[in-house]
This record gives C-alpha cells, sequence and structure tokens, in this order.
C-alpha cells in the first residue's frame, strides 16, 4: 500500500486511459446483474466506464489516495484491503483487475470475494502471469498460473467460465503476460 500511496497520482496519469475493451468484453460476455464490486480499482478508470453502461458500481481498494480519487468521481468507495471487506450487501459482479495479484495470501483474497458474490455472480480477475511469489519494486506480487488456479477452485466452489492469456495493455510493458479469469459462483 506504501508504494500506491507514494506513487498515486503517478498511477493513476499512467492507467486511466489504458484500453482495457478486451477485458471488458471478457467480464461483460458472461454478467447479466446490475451491482458490480470493482476490488483494487486504482485510478477508478473501470469504474468510471461500467458506470458509463448504466450499472451500480461500489469499489474497495485499500490505498487512500485511490479512495479519494475515487469519491471525487462520486463513488461509494471503501478503503480496506479485499482480505478485510464484509459487506451485507452481495454483489453481481466483481472486477479484480489486476488487484489480487498485490494480495499475500490468494486464497483468503478469493474467498473473500466468493463470500461477497450473489449466487451465480461473475468474478472476473486478472493477475500477472507466471509463479512468482515476492517483493518487486516495492510491492507484492503473487503470480498466478494454472497449476496454482487450479489449487484455488479446488478449495473454493467456483466454476472456471474462461480462461485467457493476454499481454499488458499498456505499451511500455507489451511483453508482459497476464492471466484473466472468469468464475462463477
Amino acid at each position: 500500500m506504501k508504494y500506491y500511496s507514494d506513487n498515486s497520482k503517478q498511477y493513476i496519469d499512467s492507467t486511466i486511459n489504458c484500453d482495457m475493451a478486451e477485458q471488458y468484453n471478457l467480464f461483460l460476455k458472461y454478467f447479466s446483474g446490475k451491482s458490480i464490486l470493482d476490488v483494487g480499482f486504482g485510478s477508478a478508470r473501470d469504474m468510471l466506464h461500467f458506470q458509463s453502461l448504466g450499472y451500480i458500481v461500489f469499489g474497495v481498494d485499500p490505498t487512500p489516495e485511490f479512495c479519494d480519487n475515487a469519491k471525487r468521481y462520486g463513488f461509494s468507495a471503501i478503503c480496506s484491503p479485499i482480505e478485510e471487506y464484509t459487506s451485507q450487501i452481495k454483489f453481481d459482479g466483481i472486477w479484480a483487475c489486476a488487484s489480487l495479484l498485490h494480495c499475500v495470501n490468494l486464497k483468503v483474497a478469493f474467498k473473500s470475494c466468493y463470500d461477497l458474490l450473489n449466487d451465480g455472480g461473475i468474478l472476473y480477475a486478472s493477475l500477472k502471469y507466471g509463479d512468482f511469489v515476492g517483493e518487486k519494486n516495492g510491492r507484492f506480487f503473487h503470480y498466478m498460473n494454472e497449476e496454482i488456479l487450479n489449487s484455488i477452485l479446488k478449495e473454493l466452489d467456483f466454476s472456471l467460465i474462461e480462461k485467457t492469456i493476454t499481454f499488458d495493455v499498456r505499451k511500455d510493458r507489451a511483453d508482459e503476460k497476464w492471466i484473466n479469469i472468469v468464475l462463477q459462483k
């Protein structure tokens, strides 16, 4: 969280205009609900997109500067790590784009998402592809591959709907691979 607090303006500026059409289409292909929880929303880019399509959007992010930014757009933004967030409200969908990879315990993070979804709800998550776990450039990363995904799916009642491998949408990182998964509760 310290990294994102210290670099929040630069992060917002570098991600707010990224073209996420391919990832949005993957999620929306399976999503038929109304309410979306954006987990680790960062610049609020995706919350703005989903709101523009008429969805009811909420956000949870552990970085105070990102929460303040989202509130400037009028969003209900809760400042909390997903592993600690609980809600009386259940959501039709969860969008976790490039956020769960910073969770030390992926299984706990996925369990939290599972618990926040309505029955039949859809979770989209993207994580860097691979098997690295540790710190890089002042941030903790937990990459994902098929083996890690299968171990998570064995412990939760999520059904894997689709999995794709894509490259980073930022031009300066176009050689980095990401695993994109759509799960259903």
